[in-house]
């Protein structure tokens, strides 16, 4: 497989002004990208990542957006093609983590990155990318893997964004579009999603209680930095098939995860039948 090289590309990286978001656009620009716009609601955030990322220039600007109005997010896309004349590369990024606000929760996690991928994959990205593909990178979680009990409500969100991208990265997209979808599932990561006070994201107590003795798998409980993330999906970009899963946790080297078919499951593995 021939590696995609970014240095003529442009990406659109939403909830970029800060943590796993943040560093990944750090990254792409450590790595010679040609530009990157950092999508996000908070203008003083949005500001202070521009004044971070100040030695690069030209090559970042700020886009205050709310994901999920889609007319707010298509003017994300047209101002990067007005002032990079490509685009290339989207990751969406922008999530909440606050399962007391799960209708809140479900329009920016999942609406906003339908909103994303559509525009992405329907337009910008299939009619202005530089080379002969593009990329569409949507996050989840490693809650989808191990579940986070506590949760249940942010851990379907991700269930959503895992689907959405298996059906975008099957092959009959691609021949269509020349944009490849992949899903990117971090694990515990300090960000300020993570570091909120932790009854703030929850429904109810009885979630809490119940982490306490459900919830304690190693994965869940090792956190790793932002910064380790970022590099890790530069890294996927660079080599990642079309509709591959990568789980990135512990601060260890990415991996991908192959689902298996229903038609392998009856083949291969012992599956539960019931008579």
């Amino acid at each position: 497989m021939e590696k995609f090289d970014i240095t003529e590309k442009v990406a659109v990286i939403t909830g970029a002004a800060s943590g796993i978001g943040f560093n990944t656009a750090k990254e792409l620009l450590k790595n010679g990208i040609k530009g990157v716009t950092i999508v996000d609601v908070n203008d003083d955030a949005g500001a202070e990542a521009l004044k971070s990322l100040a030695e690069y220039g030209s090559r970042v600007i700020f886009v205050k957006a709310d994901i999920t109005n889609k007319a707010q997010f298509e003017e994300a896309f047209k101002r990067t093609v007005d002032v990079f004349g490509n685009v290339d590369i989207l990751i969406n990024n922008a999530s909440i983590l606050n399962d007391a606000l799960w209708e809140k929760q479900v329009d920016i996690n999942i609406k906003g990155t339908i909103n994303g991928t559509v525009l992405a994959m329907e337009h910008y990205i299939k009619d202005h990318k530089s080379g002969s593909e593009g990329l569409i990178i949507n996050i989840a979680s490693i809650s989808i893997f191990d579940v986070e009990v506590m949760v249940p409500f942010y851990t379907a969100t991700k269930y959503a964004i895992l689907g959405l991208t298996r059906a975008f990265g099957n092959e009959a997209h691609y021949d269509r579009t020349n944009v490849k979808v992949v899903t990117v599932c971090p694990g515990a990561t300090s960000t300020p999603l993570k570091d909120e006070n932790i009854v703030d994201r929850i429904y109810s107590m009885q979630y809490l209680q119940m982490n306490m003795s459900a919830n304690t798998t190693e994965a869940s409980q090792v956190s790793q930095p932002p910064e380790h993330v970022g590099e890790s999906i530069a890294k996927i970009i660079k080599d990642c098939p079309n509709g591959s899963i990568w789980i990135v946790e512990q601060s260890k080297s990415p991996y991908q995860v192959v689902i298996p078919s229903k038609e392998r499951c009856r083949k291969e593995l012992e599956c539960l039948t019931l008579n």
